[in-house]
């Protein structure tokens, strides 16, 4: 047998046993974000708590690896103390999507995972309140008036745990967004070099697997 077949046939075949093991999952997670603005130069900064809650659809070998597709709602907030006399506080509220490699690490029912992939979030909506020598004042933003970047995008790092069950998986998720947009407006007051938000999720999801009902 020509070697060029032969190796066509030892792909299709890696090709079939990969598609025999993989497994799709879907669920839905929900949890909370910790949050709280890198600024450049920096100031104290208190962090803040918000919420996050979405659907999952899971791509995964039942062995090692797998990719996690996401689709979030996710607020953040911020509050930097300027001195004595003056803060800034706020939230702002994202429709999120998250494209993740997913490994997973273990024998038994309970493995330990990791994660990474981009993210992109588009913002809703937010609220903003400064408190300058005295002076307080209040906005309220919607979608398209948002003096910030409308647009949110950067990175996910993070790892859980993850328990199969006869019919899903119950998964524990701890993630790290690198956000490389700035909440600085291009026609800011502000004395920041660069201003940007990085929340920490943590969050439970149960997902489904249809393919196990059938067994």
């Amino acid at each position: 047998m020509n070697s060029k077949y032969r190796i066509f046939l030892l792909l299709l075949i890696l090709a079939q046993g990969l598609k025999m093991n993989a497994q799709i999952l879907i669920g839905v997670r929900a949890g909370t974000t910790i949050s709280a603005d890198y600024l450049s130069p920096l100031d104290n900064q208190n962090i803040v708590y918000g919420t996050t809650f979405g659907l999952i659809i899971k791509h995964t070998n039942q062995k090692y690896m797998g990719t996690q597709l996401e689709f979030n709602y996710g607020s953040r907030g911020w509050h930097n103390i300027v001195n004595d006399n003056s803060y800034m506080s706020g939230s702002v509220n994202y429709a999120e999507w998250k494209f993740l490699t997913h490994a997973q690490i273990g024998k038994n029912n309970t493995k330990f995972t990791i994660n990474g992939g981009p993210h992109l979030g588009y913002l809703l909506d937010g609220t903003e309140k400064n408190f300058i020598d005295g002076v307080l004042t209040s906005n309220k933003y919607q979608s398209g008036n948002f003096p910030h970047d409308q647009l949110d995008y950067g990175l996910v790092f993070g790892f859980g745990l993850v328990h199969e069950f006869g019919m899903g998986d119950l998964q524990l998720d701890i993630n790290y967004t690198l956000s490389l947009s700035t909440l600085t407006a291009d026609n800011t007051t502000e004395s920041y070099d660069m201003r940007t938000n990085q929340p920490i999720a943590v969050s439970l999801a149960w997902l489904f697997c249809p393919a196990r009902m059938r067994k």
